[in-house]
């Protein structure tokens, strides 16, 4: 440097000599300052120049690499400069970590890929000498993201786990309890933030809707899904799944709730099992194994303020309409009770079939608007449904019970778990659930529909099993405990008080591809085939031969008491009874609304309809109760018409003619047959279609007179007997029919024995004929005595008056034989036997003889 400047000063002396010398100036010299030469450029700024406030996916590239600029004091670029880049925080990596500035003083770094976690990403660059610059990136959460990528749950049930730090879903859980499947499963879950469901203004969708798949049907465990996110106490949470098609939001149980999670509890995680029409059909005809893939379902959480629940939100189910005509009693499978197989079933029929533009299921399926018992088939639905649950699914109402109880414990709000869950979801779905209520004597299942939801009250209206038809209601206080709900555990059962309701949900914990194939085995008249016996048969006794034969539509009988018997081999526990396959039968009235005896009927005269109820023992419940239940209801009707013989008269000498007549009173049918056997040795007359007879006897006595009365093939329906008296001095018997006799009284000495005696009681008996088919008020006056020696006998006339008449004025004719009466008759010598008031009954009056000739 100082020869360099040594030089100068000689160049300068020289150039000053030359230019001296040329302008002819004065040639002395000079002295002249020498110049400063420019400093060296000196880096004294570090800056961002770009790169800097990206965002992108954790373990993603950024677009735009870290890029600084190297400037020196007055601001220029400077080129040449050495910049060094590092990772400072966040855990990603750079492909290049060294660069020298170029003509505009910039240097970049390689790519920047971001860490796995998810937060905030620092790059650092330095140059010597200067301060270090930052560079800022923010690793967010993919918007699909996989948290649990097949992950296997052995058979004997795990637990699956999301761990990540940094993101909102770290902590999620789902457990698996023992044996829900038969095999081990595979379980995939995704976070898709790019799902908005479509929700009313009120509510919000709280995180990423959650994609899981297990490639399974129902389980036979209740599982749950805990989710971990912060929502405020002021608002009211529920869990849905999502139908991806249709948008269509379904409910599930919610079980838990902290400040940090929520948990809810399904049988199921797939779309295959969701209650929409589509999978009716779907689940029955393909979905016939337990083994096969079932597809994937989302899952989303949906909350709203408190106080947008308050109102009235309303279902278009109702009593009445679209729940079962017939009450609780229980049947075959379930002979304590079937609420939840006919509130499943409801619901099913509701959300599948319904839907569709079907009729409504109350009456559709009966005959009559009253009878309990004529849809027969509708009850085996409900109770194949019911022993479904009692194998598969009864267990969950318990499971989730428990799970219920344990958050009630730690203090959750149980206002979220039922009256809230349920206002919110009629709210959003304005469709019915299913819920859950417990007592000291057990548990029920009802159908919700309609709910107000108070600032301090919740009222829900609800179709209880046991009243088809009834609007019922629940209510809930304001902190979601339920008051105190009379109900029972079938519509025999005493009411008890119900403390507990909880969600069950619709799919969550219905079976819906089980109950498809219910319902199949229904449209085809087979509903519960393979738990309902195969074969059995109403029997009905023959009152005169004791022998049982199968009962038809119509039983005819002469007799009033009717035994019956039900008769099931196939029966899966045998009854107490001695005789074999011998069930349980019961008969009700015709409209089955009232039960009338068991086995044995007392069934009055005439055609009386009634129904004869066949229940039968099963063990199908655990532990089994002992208790028979329905397995049919067979109407028939019992015509009842006594079978009777009628001779106008009973009493004669012998040689004379006596009439009968059999009166079948339409038993028989079209072509009867009558065997009259008289008594007297003689073969019986046997007649078909004639119920008439005449005989004749040839010696004196007392005969009874017997005919039997069968049916075309020969069965023996009916015996009816009377008694003739063959005699000239024989005891006298006149019939007496519909009649009550009030008061009687007769001569003291008879009334004789003569052979006009007989012609008097003939006589006597066309009166009673009379007495018989137009029956009035009637007495029957009666006198005769000897008179001056001869003999006199005779009888008055039969005749009518009013009841406050006396009989002395009311005598308006008198009947003799061979003009006696005219010139023997004594009005005080006289008897006389009052009737009545005609009744049901018949009346044997004696005409005593006496042994003298006169009289």
């Amino acid at each position: 440097m100082t020869t360099l400047h040594r030089n100068a000063r000689r160049l300068n002396a020289a150039l000053w000599l030359v230019l001296s010398a040329c302008s002819g100036a004065d040639p002395k010299p000079s002295v002249t300052s020498p110049t400063t030469p420019p400093p060296t450029p000196v880096a004294t700024s570090l800056v961002v120049q770009s790169g800097d406030g990206q965002r992108a996916e954790t373990g993603k590239p950024l677009a735009v690499r870290p890029s600084v600029q190297v400037r020196d004091a007055s601001g220029t670029a400077m080129a040449g400069v050495a910049v060094t880049f590092a990772v400072d925080s966040g855990g990603g990596s750079l492909t290049a970590t060294a660069a020298v500035t170029g003509t505009d003083g910039t240097a970049s770094s390689g790519t920047w890929t971001l860490g796995t976690s998810v937060g905030t990403n620092v790059v650092i660059a330095t140059v010597s000498g200067l301060p270090a610059v930052r560079f800022r990136a923010t690793a967010t959460l993919p918007i699909t993201r996989t948290l649990v990528d097949t992950q296997t749950v052995a058979r004997s049930g795990g637990v699956i786990r999301y761990a990540k730090t940094g993101d909102p879903l770290s902590g999620l859980t789902i457990t698996v309890p023992a044996q829900s499947f038969a095999n081990a499963t595979q379980w995939t879950v995704r976070a898709d933030s790019s799902i908005a469901v479509t929700l009313p203004t009120d509510f919000v969708q709280v995180g990423p809707v959650l994609v899981i798949s297990n490639g399974q049907n129902y389980a036979d465990s209740v599982m749950t899904l805990t989710t971990p996110m912060r929502v405020p106490s002021t608002m009211a949470l529920a869990p849905f799944f999502v139908d991806a098609a249709t948008g269509t939001l379904e409910p599930i149980p919610i079980v838990d709730r902290t400040d940090s999670s929520a948990t809810l509890a399904t049988r199921h995680f797939s779309t295959d099992m969701l209650a929409i029409p589509r999978n009716a059909a779907f689940a029955g005809a393909i979905r016939t194994s337990r083994s096969a893939s079932f597809g994937s379902v989302w899952i989303v959480w949906v909350a709203v303020l408190q106080a947008d629940l308050v109102g009235s939100y309303d279902s278009d189910f109702r009593p009445g309409t679209d729940d079962w005509e017939f009450a609780n009693y229980g049947e075959y499978i379930g002979p304590n009770g079937i609420c939840e197989g006919m509130s499943v079933t409801a619901m099913y029929y509701h959300y599948f079939v319904r839907s569709t533009g079907a009729a409504p299921l109350f009456h559709r399926y009966d005959q009559s608007l009253a009878n309990q018992w004529d849809n027969v088939q509708g009850i085996r639905f409900a109770g194949s449904v019911q022993g479904d649950y009692e194998e598969r699914f009864v267990a969950g109402f318990n499971q989730v019970k428990r799970l219920v109880d344990a958050g009630k414990a730690r203090g959750v709000s149980t206002a979220s778990l039922t009256s809230e869950w349920i206002a919110l979801t009629l709210k959003l779905t304005r469709r019915p659930v299913l819920l859950a209520l417990f007592g000291q004597v057990g548990g029920h299942a009802v159908v919700a529909y309609r709910v107000t939801h108070l600032s301090n009250r919740t009222f829900v209206g609800f179709a209880d099993p046991n009243f088809p038809g009834a609007d019922r209601r629940m209510v809930f206080r304001g902190e979601g405990e339920l008051e105190p709900v009379s109900l029972q555990l079938n519509a025999l059962s005493i009411a008890a008080p119900f403390e507990l309701a909880y969600a069950i949900g619709v799919s969550a914990d219905v079976p819906t591809d089980q109950i498809t194939r219910r319902w199949a085995e229904f449209s085809q008249n087979r509903a519960g085939a393979d738990r309902y016996p195969a074969t059995y048969r109403h029997e009905v006794q023959n009152p005169l031969t004791d022998e049982w034969t199968p009962l038809g539509d119509t039983f005819r009988t002469t007799s009033e008491n009717v035994k019956m018997r039900f008769i099931c081999e196939d029966c899966r526990v045998k009854s107490p009874s001695s005789i074999a396959g011998e069930q349980y039968n019961e008969i009700w009235n015709d409209q089955g609304n009232r039960r009338v005896t068991f086995n044995s009927l007392t069934a009055p005269v005439g055609t009386t309809k009634f129904l004869a109820v066949a229940m039968g023992l099963a063990d199908f419940e655990t532990p089994a109760s002992g208790t028979p239940g329905f397995i049919d209801a067979k109407p028939f009707t019992v015509i009842v018409r006594p079978f009777t013989v009628f001779a106008p008269q009973r009493t004669a000498p012998a040689d004379v003619d006596l009439d009968f007549a059999a009166r079948p009173n339409g038993v028989g049918g079209n072509n009867p047959r009558f065997r009259w056997d008289f008594g007297d040795g003689t073969a019986p007359l046997v007649k078909t279609t004639d119920s008439t007879a005449t005989h004749r006897w040839n010696r004196d006595g007392t005969f009874t007179v017997k005919v039997e009365l069968s049916d075309a093939s020969g069965t023996l329906l009916g015996r009816a007997q009377l008694t003739v008296v063959i005699s000239d001095k024989a005891s006298f018997v006149w019939g007496f029919t519909e009649a009550t006799v009030t008061s009687s009284t007769l001569p003291s000495g008879g009334i004789g024995s003569l052979r006009s005696d007989t012609l008097i009681f003939m006589r006597m008996s066309q009166w009673m004929s009379t007495l018989r088919n137009a029956p009035r008020d009637h007495g029957l006056l009666i006198f005769g005595r000897p008179n001056g020696g001869a003999k006199c006998n005779a009888v008055a006339m039969l005749d009518h008056w009013g009841p406050s008449a006396r009989a002395a004025d009311t005598i308006r004719s008198i009947e003799s034989v061979g003009g006696l009466l005219a010139s023997c008759g004594n009005a005080d010598y006289n008897g006389s036997l009052n009737l009545g008031s005609l009744t049901n009954g018949t009346l044997t009056g004696l005409a005593v003889p006496v042994e003298s000739p006169n009289q």
